[in-house]
């Protein structure tokens, strides 16, 4: 048990830094983000509570557009940005050429350059961080709740013992429960006639 506290100890404090870097982190891809788009002219397309959440909108959330960048990228390595972004904006008008018009056009063209503008800024970087810090978080909670159950199976069968030692007072001699009163005093209670008529009340109810 000793063991399995220390890991999660040192998972509990892994959390704690990893968030307060991240915190920093996220801090420092606002201020990157803010300064390329005053840099480039480009606007937000997405409305959110700050760069990083519009970014997991458009990186994320779109996930057809990171397939289609990705694939591209994977089948022609020595394209840059604005090639890719006219390949992918051919590919999405010709599978909706009937219902796309001129204005989701434009749209369609903010939307990619705002993903190679938070790409840029190290996006990703930091969405693997998140992620990570994410399964560490869930692996600490299945930790947590293991340890719990196990903590409780103990302290039952420790209960047992302990009912089991009581349960024939009136057949021993009152030293044995004074002897099971001192052991137990420090985790039960410190006052040992309180703790003695602990263990009467017990005995009563297990005649």
């Amino acid at each position: 048990m000793k063991e399995e506290l220390n890991t999660l100890k040192n998972s509990v404090q892994q959390i704690v830094k990893g968030c307060e870097r991240f915190k920093k982190q996220r801090e420092f891809f606002n201020m990157k983000v803010e300064e390329k788009l005053l840099e480039t002219g480009t606007k937000e397309v997405i409305i959110a509570e700050d760069s990083y959440d519009a970014a997991k909108t458009v990186c994320v959330d779109c996930n057809g557009l990171h397939k289609k960048i990705t694939k591209i990228r994977e089948e022609h390595p020595k394209y840059g940005n604005r090639r890719i972004k006219d390949l992918v904006i051919a590919e999405i008008t010709s599978d909706h050429a009937e219902n796309l018009y001129k204005s989701q056009t434009n749209f369609l063209e903010e939307i990619i350059d705002n993903y190679f503008l938070y790409e840029s800024c190290g996006f990703f970087k930091l969405l693997k961080l998140e992620n990570e810090l994410e399964t560490l978080g869930n692996e600490v909670t299945n930790a947590t709740d293991a340890i719990l159950d196990e903590s409780k199976q103990a302290a039952k069968k420790v209960g047992s013992t302990f009912v089991n030692v009581v349960k024939p007072y009136g057949e021993v001699a009152k030293s044995q429960l004074n002897d099971a009163g001192v052991a137990a005093k420090k985790a039960v209670n410190k006052g040992s006639q309180k703790l003695k008529k602990f263990f009467e009340g017990i005995e009563e109810k297990t005649k």
